[in-house]
Protein backbone atom coordinates (compact mmCIF):
# COMPACT_ATOMS: atom_id res chain seq x y z
CA UNK A 1 0.00 0.00 0.00
CA UNK A 2 3.14 2.30 -0.24
CA UNK A 3 3.16 4.81 -2.49
CA UNK A 4 5.84 3.37 -5.35
CA UNK A 5 8.99 6.17 -6.02
CA UNK A 6 10.39 6.11 -9.45
CA UNK A 7 14.08 6.70 -10.70
CA UNK A 8 12.80 9.54 -12.62
CA UNK A 9 11.60 11.04 -9.34
CA UNK A 10 15.14 11.02 -7.68
CA UNK A 11 17.14 11.85 -11.16
CA UNK A 12 14.71 15.08 -12.05
CA UNK A 13 14.46 16.26 -8.06
CA UNK A 14 16.68 14.21 -6.24
CA UNK A 15 15.69 16.08 -3.05
CA UNK A 16 11.36 15.58 -3.88
CA UNK A 17 10.87 12.64 -2.13
CA UNK A 18 12.83 13.37 1.36
CA UNK A 19 10.39 14.61 4.45
CA UNK A 20 10.68 18.36 4.37
CA UNK A 21 12.82 18.58 1.10
CA UNK A 22 10.45 20.02 -1.10
CA UNK A 23 12.61 23.36 -1.99
CA UNK A 24 16.49 21.53 -1.94
CA UNK A 25 17.95 23.76 0.29
CA UNK A 26 18.10 21.12 3.01
CA UNK A 27 19.83 19.24 0.86
CA UNK A 28 22.59 20.80 -0.30
CA UNK A 29 24.98 17.72 -0.91
CA UNK A 30 24.37 15.48 -3.93
CA UNK A 31 26.29 12.35 -4.39
CA UNK A 32 25.41 9.82 -7.36
CA UNK A 33 25.37 5.98 -7.31
CA UNK A 34 28.22 3.86 -9.09
CA UNK A 35 25.76 2.47 -11.60
CA UNK A 36 25.28 -1.09 -11.35
CA UNK A 37 21.98 -1.17 -11.91
CA UNK A 38 22.67 0.51 -15.18
CA UNK A 39 21.87 3.92 -14.28
CA UNK A 40 23.91 6.14 -11.64
CA UNK A 41 21.13 7.57 -9.51
CA UNK A 42 21.94 10.51 -7.84
CA UNK A 43 20.81 11.29 -3.47
CA UNK A 44 21.02 14.11 -1.85
CA UNK A 45 22.21 14.69 1.22
CA UNK A 46 22.07 17.54 4.29
CA UNK A 47 25.31 18.48 5.57
CA UNK A 48 24.66 17.15 8.76
CA UNK A 49 23.85 13.89 7.26
CA UNK A 50 26.86 13.42 5.44
CA UNK A 51 29.10 14.31 8.18
CA UNK A 52 27.59 11.53 10.33
CA UNK A 53 27.76 8.76 7.74
CA UNK A 54 31.61 9.37 6.63
CA UNK A 55 32.04 10.12 10.32
CA UNK A 56 30.91 6.17 10.37
CA UNK A 57 33.23 4.95 7.25
CA UNK A 58 35.93 6.88 9.28
CA UNK A 59 35.52 4.80 12.84
CA UNK A 60 34.70 1.62 11.41
CA UNK A 61 36.29 1.18 8.26
CA UNK A 62 38.92 2.96 8.41
CA UNK A 63 40.34 3.14 11.79
CA UNK A 64 39.69 -0.70 11.90
CA UNK A 65 42.41 -1.17 9.27
CA UNK A 66 43.98 1.37 11.25
CA UNK A 67 44.36 4.18 8.85
CA UNK A 68 42.43 7.39 8.29
CA UNK A 69 40.83 9.76 6.22
CA UNK A 70 43.28 12.50 7.17
CA UNK A 71 46.10 10.40 5.71
CA UNK A 72 47.44 10.41 2.34
CA UNK A 73 45.10 8.26 0.07
CA UNK A 74 44.42 7.45 -3.19
CA UNK A 75 41.42 6.33 -4.90
CA UNK A 76 40.99 4.79 -7.74
CA UNK A 77 37.15 5.41 -9.02
CA UNK A 78 35.02 6.44 -11.84
CA UNK A 79 35.23 10.34 -11.54
CA UNK A 80 35.37 11.47 -15.07
CA UNK A 81 39.06 13.32 -14.52
CA UNK A 82 41.00 12.68 -17.52
CA UNK A 83 39.65 12.44 -21.13
CA UNK A 84 38.43 9.41 -22.40
CA UNK A 85 40.15 9.61 -25.44
CA UNK A 86 43.41 10.18 -23.66
CA UNK A 87 46.56 7.96 -24.38
CA UNK A 88 48.88 9.32 -22.03
CA UNK A 89 50.01 9.98 -18.61
CA UNK A 90 49.01 11.23 -16.24
CA UNK A 91 45.62 9.16 -15.67
CA UNK A 92 45.47 11.11 -12.37
CA UNK A 93 44.59 14.50 -10.45
CA UNK A 94 45.78 15.22 -7.39
CA UNK A 95 43.45 16.72 -4.45
CA UNK A 96 45.79 18.96 -2.29
CA UNK A 97 43.40 19.54 0.34
CA UNK A 98 42.73 15.88 1.03
CA UNK A 99 46.05 14.76 0.83
CA UNK A 100 44.63 12.42 -1.92
CA UNK A 101 45.52 10.90 -5.55
CA UNK A 102 42.73 9.95 -7.52
CA UNK A 103 43.06 7.94 -10.53
CA UNK A 104 41.29 6.88 -13.22
CA UNK A 105 39.92 3.64 -13.27
CA UNK A 106 38.42 3.79 -17.12
CA UNK A 107 42.24 4.00 -18.34
CA UNK A 108 43.67 1.13 -16.68
CA UNK A 109 45.68 -1.37 -19.01
CA UNK A 110 48.61 -3.30 -19.66
CA UNK A 111 50.28 -0.09 -21.70
CA UNK A 112 49.25 2.22 -18.60
CA UNK A 113 50.47 -0.09 -15.61
CA UNK A 114 53.72 1.46 -15.47
CA UNK A 115 52.32 4.68 -15.12
CA UNK A 116 49.96 3.94 -12.51
CA UNK A 117 52.92 1.86 -10.32
CA UNK A 118 55.17 5.17 -10.45
CA UNK A 119 51.97 7.44 -9.62
CA UNK A 120 51.81 5.37 -6.47
CA UNK A 121 55.73 5.34 -5.49
CA UNK A 122 55.95 9.05 -6.15
CA UNK A 123 52.45 9.54 -4.04
CA UNK A 124 53.17 7.08 -1.06
CA UNK A 125 50.03 6.36 0.00
CA UNK A 126 49.36 5.21 3.77
CA UNK A 127 46.06 3.99 2.06
CA UNK A 128 44.63 3.08 -0.95
CA UNK A 129 40.83 3.15 -1.46
CA UNK A 130 38.30 2.31 -4.98
CA UNK A 131 37.28 -0.14 -6.89
CA UNK A 132 38.30 -3.49 -5.62
CA UNK A 133 37.85 -4.63 -9.68
CA UNK A 134 40.22 -1.93 -10.61
CA UNK A 135 42.74 -3.14 -7.67
CA UNK A 136 42.49 -6.86 -9.14
CA UNK A 137 43.26 -6.08 -12.23
CA UNK A 138 46.19 -3.14 -11.70
CA UNK A 139 47.99 -5.51 -9.32
CA UNK A 140 47.76 -8.56 -11.96
CA UNK A 141 49.41 -6.53 -14.54
CA UNK A 142 52.01 -5.11 -11.85
CA UNK A 143 52.84 -8.97 -11.11
CA UNK A 144 52.80 -9.91 -14.57
CA UNK A 145 55.35 -7.07 -15.84
CA UNK A 146 57.38 -7.24 -12.08
CA UNK A 147 56.74 -4.15 -11.44
CA UNK A 148 57.63 -2.74 -7.89
CA UNK A 149 55.48 -0.89 -6.23
CA UNK A 150 54.54 0.84 -3.00
CA UNK A 151 53.47 -0.66 -0.13
CA UNK A 152 50.66 1.70 1.96
CA UNK A 153 49.54 0.39 5.63
CA UNK A 154 46.45 -1.05 3.95
CA UNK A 155 43.91 -0.94 1.10
CA UNK A 156 40.29 -0.51 1.62
CA UNK A 157 38.28 -1.44 -1.29
CA UNK A 158 34.76 -0.91 -2.12
CA UNK A 159 32.04 -0.23 -4.61
CA UNK A 160 32.04 -3.58 -6.30
CA UNK A 161 32.67 -7.25 -4.26
CA UNK A 162 36.56 -8.20 -3.71
CA UNK A 163 36.00 -12.23 -4.00
CA UNK A 164 38.61 -14.15 -1.95
CA UNK A 165 41.05 -14.49 -5.32
CA UNK A 166 41.20 -10.61 -5.38
CA UNK A 167 41.94 -10.09 -1.96
CA UNK A 168 44.35 -12.59 -2.32
CA UNK A 169 46.46 -10.97 -5.43
CA UNK A 170 45.83 -7.43 -4.07
CA UNK A 171 47.16 -8.32 -0.97
CA UNK A 172 50.28 -10.28 -2.51
CA UNK A 173 51.31 -7.74 -4.68
CA UNK A 174 50.58 -4.34 -2.61
CA UNK A 175 52.15 -5.65 0.27
CA UNK A 176 49.39 -5.39 2.70
CA UNK A 177 46.00 -6.24 4.04
CA UNK A 178 43.19 -5.79 2.22
CA UNK A 179 40.08 -4.46 4.48
CA UNK A 180 36.70 -4.66 2.13
CA UNK A 181 34.20 -2.08 2.63
CA UNK A 182 30.74 -2.48 1.43
CA UNK A 183 28.62 0.96 1.28
CA UNK A 184 25.82 2.91 -0.23
CA UNK A 185 25.37 6.05 -1.52
CA UNK A 186 21.90 6.09 0.08
CA UNK A 187 23.35 5.65 3.24
CA UNK A 188 20.67 2.81 4.24
CA UNK A 189 23.95 -0.27 5.16
CA UNK A 190 27.48 -0.01 5.89
CA UNK A 191 29.54 -3.32 6.37
CA UNK A 192 33.14 -3.08 6.99
CA UNK A 193 35.93 -5.38 8.09
CA UNK A 194 37.05 -5.15 11.29
CA UNK A 195 40.56 -5.58 12.65
CA UNK A 196 39.85 -10.04 13.13
CA UNK A 197 39.01 -9.66 9.38
CA UNK A 198 35.28 -10.31 9.23
CA UNK A 199 33.01 -7.94 7.29
CA UNK A 200 30.56 -6.56 9.98
CA UNK A 201 27.24 -5.15 9.03
CA UNK A 202 26.34 -1.10 10.88
CA UNK A 203 23.10 -0.22 11.73
CA UNK A 204 20.71 1.28 9.02
CA UNK A 205 20.99 5.39 8.84
CA UNK A 206 17.93 5.65 8.49
CA UNK A 207 17.19 7.36 12.26
CA UNK A 208 19.36 10.13 11.05
CA UNK A 209 18.78 10.57 6.97
CA UNK A 210 15.88 12.69 6.60
CA UNK A 211 14.20 10.69 4.63
CA UNK A 212 10.00 10.20 4.23
CA UNK A 213 8.80 7.87 7.71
Amino acid sequence: QLPVTSRNQFKNRPWSVYNGGQSGQRFSIKRATSGTTGTPLTVAFSPQVYQSAYAAVEARGYNWAGVSVSGRRTTIGARSIVPARQSGPPFWRRNYVESQLYLSAFHLSPHSAGGYCTALNDFAPEMMTGFSSSHYLLASMIESQDLRVHAPVAVVPGSDSCEPHMKDKIESVFGAPVYPLYGMVEQCLLATTCEQGSLKTGQCFARTCSVPN
